[in-house]
């Protein structure tokens, strides 16, 4: 089986030799690479590993070089990519799994309509969503893609393209379902979204690291769909559908709150 590793660390050097070969290029931080080789090497008296692997930085390129151990993890992953089936992704490996061709242009905001797809349960290819949206939503699929080029998307637009699907609309907002009447305002707590979790799914606008994909305060507006909230104390654990990577993540109930400020979104039933 391929031994995948991720870098750990910014601009990791690899060299054409263990330690003491010329650099022939740097690993960003948390690029994947495929190790084939490691040795041990002599170092201040001490033996050190370093692993031989190969880096894709962009479609067509690869690199092989030995780099620290120390530099890299073994890359795990609870969950599986591919939660919506895309089978037209872009050929840079690296690049995010919601990047993809479509309308001769690679297209990047995909964030609502991957969260869209995710929720209504849309098996086919993800081309075939956006094929079926323009056939029945010319308009707004002109407005969303000026001159075929993919911008971003608020609540209403995630409304139209759940109108292909059987929901009620309009869905209810987050801050709707978050409201007290008795308190006289919204009640954000992890508790309070556990509860609405367990019948429906939530769109949810945060913040990412654009490179990542992590979530990040102040970071490029991003849809990611929550699955699940695990409250303990006063925060918690969350499960939710990423289509940066179009997978499931897990993070902290803290991250998700300083990564999405004001909650906005919507709710949708499952």
């Amino acid at each position: 089986m391929t031994d995948i590793m991720w870098c750990t660390v910014y601009s990791a050097p690899m060299r054409d030799a263990a330690l003491v070969g010329q650099q022939v290029s740097t690993l960003p931080k948390y690029s994947k690479v495929e190790k084939v080789a490691e040795t041990s090497v002599n170092y201040q008296g001490k033996p050190e590993i370093f692993y031989e692997v190969i880096y894709r930085p962009s479609a067509g390129v690869e690199k092989r070089g030995w780099v620290y151990a120390g530099y890299l993890d073994k890359y795990q992953e609870e969950f599986a990519t591919g939660s919506v089936k895309i089978l037209n992704g872009t050929p840079n490996p690296n690049d995010a799994a919601q990047y993809i061709l479509w309308m001769g242009n690679v297209q990047y905001n995909l964030c609502g309509h991957l969260s869209v797809s995710y929720c209504a349960g849309w098996d086919a290819d993800f081309n075939d969503f956006l094929n079926l949206l323009k056939e029945k939503k010319l308009s707004f699929v002109t407005r969303v893609f000026p001159s075929w080029r993919s911008r971003g998307t608020n609540n209403a637009d995630l409304d139209i393209m759940l109108s292909l699907f059987d929901y009620t609309l309009p869905s209810k907002t987050i801050s709707a379902a978050l409201y007290s009447p008795m308190a006289g305002r919204m009640l954000f707590t992890p508790g309070r979204m556990a509860n609405i979790l367990i019948e429906n799914r939530v769109i949810y606008g945060v913040g990412i690291d654009s490179t990542t994909g992590y979530l990040k305060p102040n970071g490029t507006p991003h849809w990611v769909v929550l699955e699940e909230v695990v409250p303990d104390e006063f925060k918690g654990s969350v499960k939710l559908y990423n289509p940066f990577p179009n997978k499931l993540e897990r993070y902290d109930w803290n991250q998700l709150v300083d990564a999405g400020g004001t909650p906005y979104g919507i709710v949708v039933p499952r």
